[in-house]
């Protein structure tokens, strides 16, 4: 995986969960222990799917690596997508501020006939996983094939674990995290089998 990616996909991860690494060396564990998860997962995958002769990944493998997964190392709630709508505070008569008179800003759907531009973009798209390119050279690595939709699961069942590595650590009481600490907590608990 590359490197420079994982240590930035690491140091938001653990900054989102409010944590704090003492060490480039913390740093580093933690994201050997990411880059475990991802291979194990998904070589997990590709044996069950030579087992049953298959030549690509599909739902009933995916089934399959869950319950060895929740045989093997616990069972975890994997976060599906979405969230609860948010409205406006002016929706419920409540003055934000953000719409007045002063709040004067250039119209950002002007048409740019120079340009041959309609619209132009408002915001960006959704943010890509770093661990789909990864996982796709897994897959293609052992000459299997995977649909996006299961690649997708497959990262939702990595981010799904790691998340709930995050929330684990997090329960640190000594400060920064240390790479001993990081370990311990992984050899103590049968649910992060899947990082070793």
């Amino acid at each position: 995986m590359n490197n420079k990616k994982l240590s930035i996909y690491v140091n938001n991860l653990v900054e989102k969960y409010g944590l704090q690494l003492k060490s480039s060396a913390t740093s580093k564990c933690l994201c050997e222990y990411v880059e475990n998860i991802v291979f194990n997962i998904v070589s997990i995958s590709a044996i069950i799917s030579f087992i049953n002769n298959c030549k690509s990944i599909n739902s009933n493998t995916l089934e399959i690596v869950s319950s060895y997964i929740k045989e093997n190392c616990g069972n975890i709630t994997i976060k599906g997508g979405g969230g609860a709508i948010v409205m406006p505070s002016e929706f419920y008569g409540i003055n934000s501020g953000r719409y007045n008179v002063l709040n004067n800003t250039t119209d950002v759907l002007n048409v740019d006939f120079n340009n041959g531009i309609a619209r132009t973009q408002i915001g960006g798209g959704k943010e890509k996983s770093p661990f789909i390119p990864v996982v796709k050279d897994i897959i293609n690595y052992y000459k299997l094939k995977a649909s996006s939709v299961i690649i997708n699961k497959i990262v939702k069942i990595i981010e799904g674990y790691l998340d709930c590595l995050m929330m684990k650590l997090k329960e640190n009481k000594t400060g920064k995290l240390t790479s001993t600490y990081i370990k311990k907590v992984i050899k103590a608990n049968k649910v992060f089998n899947v990082f070793k």
